[in-house]
């Protein structure tokens, strides 16, 4: 066993010590109101991680074996379209033969300085 081991060992312990006392001094000072809530909010929280593990665990499971098949699992098959040919009267005008019309068919327009000398 390396230093390191015992030092790591020496280091948890003493977390876990220190974690338990502040548990027992603080569940002491409180009511059975807050400990009662207390109790719900941890056993919720336990209560989702579970099917979230459940469920990280599934993936995990699901790429592995799509791995193990020599395929990755956003890798999809290669897909042929066919684009169908166009007509002539789907093709669009070109732009010089309205825009002509355009600029002839607005008036003049007038405008009026109010207020200046």
């Amino acid at each position: 066993m390396t230093i390191r081991d015992r030092f790591a060992r020496f280091v948890l312990l003493c977390s876990s010590v220190a974690t338990v006392a502040l548990v027992v001094i603080v569940t002491q000072r409180l009511s059975d109101d807050a400990l009662s809530l207390a109790l719900g909010v941890t056993v919720g929280i336990v209560a989702i991680l579970v099917p979230l593990v459940l469920l990280l665990a599934l993936a995990y499971m699901l790429v592995r074996w799509t791995e193990a098949r020599g395929r990755s699992p956003r890798q999809s098959p290669p897909q042929v379209m066919l684009m169908p040919q166009q007509t002539p009267y789907q093709l669009p005008a070109p732009p010089h033969a309205w825009a002509h019309e355009l600029q002839t068919a607005r008036p003049e327009r007038e405008f009026a300085v109010i207020g200046g000398d």
